[in-house]
């Protein structure tokens, strides 16, 4: 049984597993999200995007628990955390890059994928499907 609880801006967790009545495992953690967060953003220096994809793992797992481990947990916490965070600024989606490949670059992607080609677990001529996809137009959206 899990069970998450508010303790000011910080949340309980505990987590108590019991086999014919006896408990076998149990622990206990204390943790703030936020602190974490800004943890990460100001000692560890990273981007918005790392931070949510730190956090993205805790809230799929306390999302996906009720119907995973039939544990039950109220996900309304951790969802309160994220939006603040998103609010803050201290969790973002990444932005998107659009980069060109090189002649290098590609040169080396398509000797890897003729090196795939001679794998005889490979049916798929990867340097062919590579030479279409460059040749086949895009969407103006999809550049």
């Amino acid at each position: 049984m899990a069970s998450f609880s508010k303790r000011g801006d910080q949340t309980l967790a505990q987590v108590r597993v019991k086999r014919g009545g006896v408990v076998v495992f149990s622990q206990s953690q204390v943790f703030a999200v936020v602190d974490f967060a800004t943890r990460r953003r100001n000692i560890d220096k990273v981007s918005p995007a790392t931070i949510l994809s730190n956090l993205s793992p805790l809230s799929a797992a306390i999302h996906a628990a009720p119907y995973a481990h039939e544990i039950r947990v109220d996900p309304t916490e951790i969802d309160i955390a994220m939006k603040r965070l998103a609010d803050m600024g201290l969790v973002a989606k990444s932005r998107q890059v659009e980069r060109l490949v090189d002649h290098e670059e590609e040169d080396a992607l398509l000797e890897q994928f003729h090196l795939r080609n001679l794998m005889p677990q490979t049916e798929i001529d990867t340097v062919r499907m590579y030479k279409i996809a460059l040749a086949l137009p895009r969407r103006v959206a999809s550049r």
